[in-house]
């Protein structure tokens, strides 16, 4: 049996700031499935690297008011609003109360990796694709 993803599971450490990881959209279940099928015959699908964002419970944990993480996420969230992190996650948050699904895969900050799934996104249907590296926030669905 394959393992499965748990939905609305944050990694561990992933609280504040999703540091190495290619967030993105898909809308309806079965561009979601066509995705985590595309992960899977490339061989880069594993439960621990996929994070699934669904529903209410997903907006409250991407969290875009830092009022789920207590004084230090919202002091965090207080300077993401000085940049594009913050119209970010409202609109991860505004996607998720849409009925769509919010993906992040953990990647390592290797060119080369990033590019590969962003295609891998953008042919299983993801949109508002975005990766956080250690420093800095990338669109790559432009």
């Amino acid at each position: 049996m394959e393992p499965q993803i748990e939905v609305n599971k944050l990694s561990d450490g992933d609280k504040f700031y999703p540091t190495n990881k290619m967030l993105s959209v898909f809308s309806g279940q079965e561009a979601l499935n066509a995705f985590l099928s595309e992960l899977r015959a490339r061989g880069s699908y594993t439960p621990e690297k996929v994070e699934i964002f669904a529903g209410k419970q997903g907006v409250e944990l991407i969290d875009p008011t830092g009022e789920n993480t207590g004084f230090f996420g919202k002091m965090l969230r207080s300077l993401q609003w000085l940049t594009d992190e913050r119209e970010n996650s409202e609109r991860y948050a505004e996607e998720l109360s849409q009925g769509n699904y919010v993906v992040a895969v953990k990647t390592e900050s290797d060119r080369p990796l990033i590019d590969a799934l962003s295609e891998q996104v953008k042919a299983a249907g993801g949109y508002f694709i975005n990766f956080y590296g250690p420093n800095v926030t990338e669109p790559m669905d432009h």
